[in-house]
This record gives structure tokens, C-alpha cells and sequence, in this order.
């Protein structure tokens, strides 16, 4: 009799969850069922935009667009919306699901006044919008499922985008035609196809892995993405990856052991690139990108910034930061930035959202910093606060994150809180 009295209340405490009073549940198999379902979901869901298969997809085959992968998962997505129409609103209270909500509206603004004057513009903004609308729906799945039930996912993820990213420079050609899209010759870039976005990838998905796996090998997760990241030669993800690394140093994520490979690693990094040049020399399919590369390894040792690319950078920088100046309190409006530049955003999300939204866009940013920094996603809140610093170091270089799905999936996860086994 006893251990039916400790079922009921079991089975009685389990029924009071406000997370589970819009479901009924005949037996534990169902709930094992619906859980695994659930997980199942988000492993999918998870797996294909680090992937980036929905762009990656379109570009190996023109028929299959974006928005199919998109309608797939909101079929996957809608019977949880329908199952906890309650844990839905409660969901949209939460900081992030406000943010996004500004944006939108700021957005559907821009939208109002340039849809019948500049239709491509219009339509950026639009998908932008959609891709925000997406970020809030699956960051309410992953707020209702247990995070030790899909982090796995992640670990996978940290070491498939490198071998990915090694295969590509090794072999090019073979995961696309080289020379389409935003690709680089000679910069690697796995299925992300632009290489700074790979380098970026790379690093969000090692935020996410390290907490999941023993200490003893976080050193050689972070070398695994620290080698992808070196491959696509954006100094951008490699100065973040540095900035990373003496952070989880200093806050003892890594063992000190470490502190020996790193000075190691600075005595031959030299050797190293003075062997990275031969290489290079002798593979006739980076001859189109050869000047390139030899640049930015030469920036990287000499922390020098004269080549075309840094300064078509800065050009652009302060570019955005003049439309700003001009237009300090509402901007110059969404989408009109990268027009009024010729074509290229800032390279620097700040300035970005500075010029398209005015005051309004810097304090956006902020509390988006704010939200990341408060999150309680991480169980220990180093990470929390690693995901915030990586945010800000890599918006000092790049201004595509909040059109980005690994980006926007890595807001919507961190900024909440960690779901237990109690939240299914």
C-alpha cells in the first residue's frame, strides 16, 4: 500500500506542474513518448540550422527553397503550440519574446513606408521579421523541454562543422561549386558557404558543447573549433576565438595544464605559418585567393590592418557611422543602410542598427547584451556570461547576426531560463 500511497503523490505533484496542466496524460509511457518527441524535434531542428542546410540545400539545388525546411518545422512545431496554449503566453512574457517584439514593430514600420517605393528592400525586411517570429516559437519549444535531454546535440555539432569546414579546405569543390554565392577562394567555409558566418558557427556551437563534456576534454573541443576557425581566415572569429579561450583560462574552465600548449603553440606559430606558406603556394586551386590569405596571416602577425579588406572595412565603418551622425534619432530606416553603402552593411552590428534605427537601435543592442548577460540558460553562470562576451566581440565585426537561424536559435535558448525535468 505504501508504494501506491508515494505514486499518488507523485502522480498528484506531477498534475499541480503549471507546465502540465493543458496536457493530459493517461500513463508515464505517454509522457516518456510525447518527451522523446519533443527532443526528437529539437535535435532535428537544432542539427539542420547549425548546418545551415536550408541555405546550403538551395544552393546545391536551386528547386528546393528555404521556406520548405521552414514549413517543415512548423508543422513539427504547431501540435505544442496547440498541446500549451498557456505555457505559450506565459513564454511570450519573457525578455527575449519582448525584444523581438520591438524589433518587429520597428521593422513592420520600415516596412509601412518603403513597400511601395523600393520592393527588394521591402522584402528583407519582411524575411527579417519571419526570422525573428521563428526564433520566438523555437525558443518556446526549447523552454519547454529538459536541456540535458537535446545538449548532446551541440557536442556533435562542435566537432561535425570543423571536420566539415578541414574537408572543404582540404578537398574544395565538392560541397559546392567554388566561386558561387559569398564564397571564398581558398577561405573555407564547410555549408556556410561565406566564411566569417562559418567562423562564428563554430564558436556557438563550442559555447553550447563545453559545458556538456568533462573538463578534461574542453581544451580539445575548443582546439577542434580553434582549427576550423583558422581555416576560413576570418580575423574576426579568430580574435574572438583568443578573447574565448583566455576567458575560460581565467575562470578556471580549463584545466592550467593548458597554459603549457598555449605557450608552446605561440613559440612554433610562426614556424607553423612560414609552413602554411609553402603549403599554400603549392596548391594550385587557392591561387585565386592566395593574395588574400597571405594577407590576413601577415595582419595576424603583424596586428597590421593595411590590406584591401580591412580597409574596404573601415571604409564601410565609417560610412554606417556618418549615416548615423546624420540621422541620429530615427536613422535612415531598416533595410536602407547597406543601399546608401553601396551594396555592404558596417561590418559591425552596432553601427549597423546605429544607421538603420538611430538612438533607438544602439539601446535595442544594449538590452539585447542585457538580456544575454541575466540569462540563467548556463548552470554555472561563467557561460552565460561567455555567450555575451562572444555576442559583443563578434558585433564589432560582423552586422548579419540577427538574420542569421544559429545566431537567433543562440538568443532565444540563452536568454531564458535552463528547463528541467519538471518543465515536460
Amino acid at each position: 500500500m505504501k508504494r501506491y500511497d508515494d505514486y499518488d503523490r507523485r502522480l498528484a505533484s506531477f498534475r499541480r506542474d503549471s507546465s502540465l496542466e493543458e496536457i493530459e496524460i493517461p500513463v508515464g509511457h505517454d509522457l516518456s513518448l510525447f518527451s522523446r518527441y519533443l527532443t526528437a524535434v529539437i535535435c532535428v531542428i537544432s542539427f539542420l540550422l547549425f548546418l545551415n542546410m536550408p541555405n546550403y540545400v538551395q544552393t546545391i539545388d536551386g528547386h528546393i527553397l528555404p521556406k520548405y525546411f521552414y514549413y517543415l518545422f512548423a508543422a513539427l512545431i504547431t501540435p505544442f503550440l496547440l498541446l500549451k496554449p498557456k505555457s505559450v503566453m506565459r513564454y511570450l512574457t519573457q525578455p527575449f519574446a519582448w525584444w523581438a517584439a520591438a524589433f518587429i514593430i520597428v521593422n513592420s514600420i520600415g516596412l509601412m513606408m518603403v513597400q511601395d517605393t523600393n520592393q527588394n528592400i521591402a522584402s528583407q525586411i519582411s524575411t527579417q521579421n519571419q526570422f525573428m517570429v521563428y526564433s520566438i516559437l523555437l525558443g518556446f519549444i526549447f523552454s519547454i523541454t529538459p536541456a540535458r535531454s537535446y545538449e548532446f546535440i551541440f557536442v556533435i555539432l562542435a566537432f561535425a562543422i570543423p571536420f566539415l569546414v578541414l574537408f572543404d579546405f582540404v578537398s574544395p569543390g565538392i560541397l559546392y561549386t567554388m566561386g558561387i554565392n559569398d564564397t571564398v577562394p581558398g577561405r573555407a567555409s564547410g555549408t556556410y558557404l561565406d566564411p566569417n558566418i562559418a567562423g562564428e558557427v563554430m564558436l556557438l556551437a563550442c559555447l553550447f558543447a563545453i559545458p556538456v563534456i568533462s573538463s578534461r576534454y574542453r581544451m580539445l573541443l575548443l582546439s577542434v573549433a580553434g582549427v576550423g576557425i583558422m581555416l576560413t581566415f576570418s580575423r574576426g572569429a579568430i580574435i574572438t576565438w583568443i578573447i574565448l579561450y583566455l576567458f575560460f583560462q581565467f575562470t578556471g574552465t580549463l584545466s592550467k595544464k593548458t597554459l603549457i600548449f598555449v605557450v608552446v603553440l605561440l613559440v612554433v606559430v610562426p614556424v607553423l605559418i612560414g609552413g602554411f606558406r609553402y603549403y599554400l603556394e603549392d596548391r594550385q586551386d587557392l591561387q585565386l585567393g592566395h593574395k588574400d590569405i597571405l594577407f590576413r596571416l601577415d595582419s595576424l602577425q603583424s596586428l597590421s590592418i593595411r590590406d584591401d579588406s580591412a580597409q574596404d572595412r573601415l571604409n564601410l565603418l565609417e560610412g554606417g557611422w556618418d549615416l548615423f551622425l546624420k540621422n541620429p534619432l530615427i536613422g535612415v530606416g531598416c533595410g536602407v543602410a547597406p543601399l546608401l553603402l553601396g551594396g555592404e552593411g558596417p561590418h559591425n552590428l552596432v553601427v549597423m542598427m546605429a544607421a538603420q534605427y538611430g538612438i533607438f537601435g544602439i539601446c535595442l543592442w544594449i538590452a539585447l547584451v542585457l538580456i544575454l548577460w541575466n540569462g540563467n540558460y548556463f548552470e554555472e553562470k561563467k557561460y552565460q556570461h561567455a555567450v555575451t562576451i562572444m555576442f559583443v566581440v563578434s558585433t564589432l565585426f560582423a552586422h548579419s547576426m540577427l538574420s542569421q537561424d544559429p545566431w537567433l536559435l543562440t538568443f532565444a535558448i540563452a536568454s531564458g531560463r535552463r528547463p528541467d525535468l519538471n518543465s515536460v
